[in-house]
């Protein structure tokens, strides 16, 4: 514990000396920072038995640490309305403590059966409340949001060039997981699949959904090669993935944009046009690569599909008797074990189904606004032309976080929820980029 805490006491007087040399160069530090901790995924052992670990992310202390030196400091011109914004952020911070009054309820009536979940689970709620809290300080302090693009596209090309590398070399070469190798067994025959930055294939799938319409956006407005070739990569590093979920996500969230997007009048005969070649490739594809698709994607890497029917069942069970405080969290396996004696029937297979089995109705309906709430203010948002990007932001992550035990990918929640957040509190439609009709 003396470790962690001299730890980030040496971050805190870094970041601090900075902040008084250069405010500006401060709050870049911070965002670099967040970004680090989100894609090395630290987490820190508050345990002092080995034996049995209770993680941390790093994050956590980082937000309290950057949130207590923005408040030191002397506000500066705000970029965007800060009064609406306020009222906004006040009213999303109540949903969240919903989550936390019924994580009190839990801790003090019901069994904590495995204690390093239910803590994960509970400290990503309370560091998404911080990182809602320390963007709205920053809004007031003032941030160039170009910055923060860019740390996205070059977060993106990381992940996309490491997961590369994974597939050439057979190895994680993560700094917590290097030499470990990336080989599924599941199904017939043993694949390869990439993990990127997450550590776990599916969750990388994950990933790469979410990141697909946000690259997108960023390069509508400013058609830069690198962010291009940002797009490009990522849908290899996707691909690589061989997570089914995450095409269909890619699939429908191009669907949307193509829906909502909005061209000149010039355009839409290209438009019908450039569906027509889309149709047709599809249909090619489909007759060419039919049976190495269907062989690669449910054969070799094994038809997974009914596992997650399975688990959902038993979910479905424990509603009935579970259904407004949940059964705990983190307790879904050793419940399921203990009442129907199933062993090891795993980690839930949905993040939002998760919620409402283990932390229950209040918590699944707090969850449900908040999450609502956040796209209705993105879209109304004034700042944002294009529509369709915050909707098939939202879809995307939707569709792939309620088919991959995504609670426990704390990078994709982190990654997903300061995206949100920033677009909301602190874009302000002049970021320096060139702007498109789109």
């Amino acid at each position: 514990m003396m470790k962690i805490i001299l730890f980030f006491l040496v971050i805190f007087v870094i970041t601090f000396g900075t902040y008084i040399l250069n405010r500006h160069t401060a709050k870049k530090l911070m965002l670099i920072m967040i970004f680090l901790s989100i894609s090395t995924l630290t987490l820190f052992n508050i345990n002092a038995d080995e034996d049995k670990p209770v993680y941390i992310h790093s994050l956590f202390f980082l937000l309290q640490i950057f949130i207590i030196i923005l408040h030191l400091g002397k506000k500066e011109k705000v970029l965007v309305d800060t009064k609406s914004l306020n009222y906004w952020r006040n009213i999303l911070l109540l949903l969240m403590s919903i989550i936390y009054v019924v994580y009190l309820y839990q801790i003090l009536f019901l069994d904590i059966l495995d204690l390093n979940l239910f803590t994960r689970n509970l400290i990503t709620f309370v560091t998404l409340g911080l990182l809602l809290y320390f963007i709205s300080i920053l809004r007031e302090n003032g941030i160039s949001f170009s910055f923060i693009e860019k740390l996205i596209v070059y977060f993106s090309l990381i992940n996309s060039i490491i997961s590369l590398f994974q597939y050439i070399l057979n190895k994680k070469l993560l700094l917590y997981d290097f030499n470990s190798n990336i080989e599924y067994y599941e199904g017939t025959e043993v694949v390869k699949r990439v993990v990127g930055l997450v550590g776990v294939n599916n969750g990388a799938g994950n990933l790469g959904a979410i990141l697909f319409p946000i690259l997108l956006y960023i390069f509508f407005k400013n058609k830069k090669v690198i962010y291009g070739l940002a797009i490009v990569l990522n849908l290899v590093f996707t691909i690589l993935t061989l997570t089914r979920i995450a095409y269909l996500s890619i699939l429908v969230s191009t669907l949307i944009i193509f829906l909502l997007f909005k061209p000149s009048y010039k355009k839409i005969l290209l438009r019908f046009i450039l569906l027509i070649i889309i149709t047709l490739v599809i249909i090619i594809g489909y007759q060419l690569f039919y049976n190495d698709m269907y062989n690669i994607l449910f054969l070799y890497r094994g038809d997974t599909g009914s596992y997650r029917i399975f688990q959902f069942y038993y979910a479905g069970l424990l509603l009935k008797d579970y259904f407004l405080f949940g059964i705990g969290s983190g307790n879904f396996n050793d419940v399921v074990s203990s009442i129907y004696g199933i062993p090891n029937i795993g980690v839930l297979h949905s993040q939002w189904l998760n919620i409402l089995v283990e932390q229950g109705f209040l918590s699944f309906i707090g969850f449900l606004i908040f999450n609502i709430l956040l796209l209705y203010i993105l879209v109304k948002n004034g700042n944002i032309k294009a529509k369709w990007f915050p909707i098939s932001l939202f879809i995307s992550n939707f569709i792939v976080v309620n088919f991959n035990p995504n609670q426990y990918y704390e990078l994709n929640i982190y990654f997903y929820y300061f995206v949100f957040f920033a677009y909301v509190f602190l874009y302000d439609g002049k970021d320096g980029l060139k702007q498109d009709r789109y």
